[in-house]
């Protein structure tokens, strides 16, 4: 089974768009490409939560948050390129890689949010934002 970060790497490739700017390499979870090719997608779980009743059952989390870096050459790339993954992923619910999602919802990020997706000085621009996968 799938995990839910491979399902949104696979998901965001599934888009002909985002395969196109990006290519079949171009999604890193928790890691920058060695290469640093631009442009690229950068993801890293946040935090989860887990909707509580006391007729669940145990299990894993089942709303994930993760940071979405979108980086690229110029700070015009990096806007376009999340201008293209933020609708791809804002109020998706179905198929999602392997699996299914009730629901995903995309936002901006907070005015102090740090990126990790480019540790050193690259000259590369990013564009962020944050998604909650509801499964």
């Amino acid at each position: 089974m799938a995990t839910t970060e491979e399902n949104l790497a696979a998901f965001l490739l599934a888009d002909t768009a985002i395969a196109a700017a990006v290519g079949a390499n171009g999604i890193a979870y928790n890691h920058v490409p060695q290469d640093d090719e631009a442009p690229y997608i950068f993801f890293q779980q946040q935090g989860a939560d887990d909707d509580v009743a006391l007729n669940d059952s145990a299990g894993v989390p089942t709303r994930a948050r993760y940071a979405i870096e979108c980086w690229a050459r110029t700070p015009r790339e990096a806007v376009s390129l999340k201008n293209v993954v933020h609708p791809r992923l804002h109020k998706h619910r179905g198929t999602f890689g392997a699996s299914t999602v009730k629901g995903i919802f995309a936002a901006d990020v907070d005015d102090n949010y740090v990126p990790n997706g480019a540790g050193d000085d690259s000259g590369l621009h990013g564009s962020f934002f944050v998604a909650e996968v509801v499964s």
